[in-house]
């Protein structure tokens, strides 16, 4: 039987969930690979069906089915992505395609709908020694204090390195210095 995972909050205990699913099927939902429809059936690389594969992986984690407690449902949530990749190829996360992943936490009835009003999304990239997708379900309102308390130590490579903030200027004058260094070296006479 699985359990409820929860985190302190003010000597409170919020519940949450976590999902992971493991393996590379990053191609079946990139965007600009394809979108699915619902007539065509993307296959993840062991054959099954993308949705039956979630769906397994998801009840898996936390038998809905046959769980005996009354397990809680959130009317406002936040749903975090985080997308591992054992690569360090570049990738735009806005051309992931995770509806099959919120559809399958909606229908599981542990959040009210995934509309505007219900439900929000944020999502993460990191580099890790497997490729997965980890999926955490939050209560809305507890949100800030699960991220420092949980995620932000899940993506401490993230934050470890300090963010360059610089101005359009500044950036043009570095991409022309560049140019200029480059254009010595590689110019023919």
């Amino acid at each position: 039987m699985k359990t409820q995972k929860t985190f302190k909050y003010n000597d409170e205990n919020i519940p949450y969930y976590h999902f992971v699913y493991q393996g590379d099927f990053s191609h079946v939902i990139h965007r600009k690979k394809r979108i699915p429809s619902h007539e065509d059936r993307i296959k993840v690389k062991n054959r099954t069906e993308l949705a039956s594969f979630l769906i397994d992986k998801t009840i898996e984690q936390f038998d809905f089915p046959n769980y005996q407690g009354d397990y809680p449902h959130f009317n406002e949530a936040v749903i975090v992505i985080i997308h591992s990749f054992t690569d360090l190829y570049t990738r735009d996360l806005d051309n992931f395609y995770y509806k099959p992943i919120i559809d399958v936490i909606k229908h599981t009835g542990i959040i009210k709908d995934d509309t505007w009003d219900s439900c929000s999304l944020t999502n993460f990239g990191k580099n890790d020694t497997e490729n997965k997708i980890q999926a955490f379900v939050i209560p809305h309102s507890y949100y800030p204090h699960f991220f420092i308390n949980e995620v932000e130590p899940e993506l401490n490579k993230l934050f470890e390195k300090q963010t360059k903030i610089e101005t359009r200027a500044m950036r043009e004058e570095k991409i022309q210095k560049e140019k200029t260094v480059c254009s010595f070296f590689f110019d023919e006479e």
